[in-house]
């Protein structure tokens, strides 16, 4: 019994600090860039023309080629993209999108985070 006392006061702080060090367990269904992501880039981006087709017009984020031409995105990472990182950063003057307009709620957060994680596919 004393043993297993000792193990376990052993063993207790390696399960609890690896056991917060891994991603997220992606869901089986698949994200859809036109379906689920476009949609989201196109209300919280694309509003007044700051990413939109009218004011900003190097940096549109209309079409799935315009999101991945400026290589801010890095499929398979979304910890390493930069359109999800201005998403969820706290510095305010790196977030998206920018005051006045509203941030990004957390479900479109979650998934533009998935759509990069599995692939940032076009589909």
């Amino acid at each position: 019994m004393k043993k297993l006392f000792i193990v376990a006061i052993v063993l207790a702080p390696a399960i609890v600090a690896f056991s917060c060090k891994h991603e997220p367990i992606l869901p089986e269904t698949e994200v859809s860039f036109s379906n689920d992501i476009q949609p989201i880039l196109q209300m919280g981006c694309s509003h007044a023309g700051c990413h939109g087709d009218s004011l900003n017009p190097e940096f549109k984020l209309v079409t799935y080629e315009q999101v991945m031409d400026k290589g801010e995105v890095e499929p398979g990472n979304p910890r390493g993209s930069e359109l999800y990182q201005v998403l969820v950063t706290n510095d305010s003057e790196d977030k998206m999108p920018r005051s006045p307009y509203p941030e990004l709620n957390d479900r479109n957060k979650k998934l533009i985070y998935i759509w990069i994680a599995q692939g940032a596919k076009n589909n």
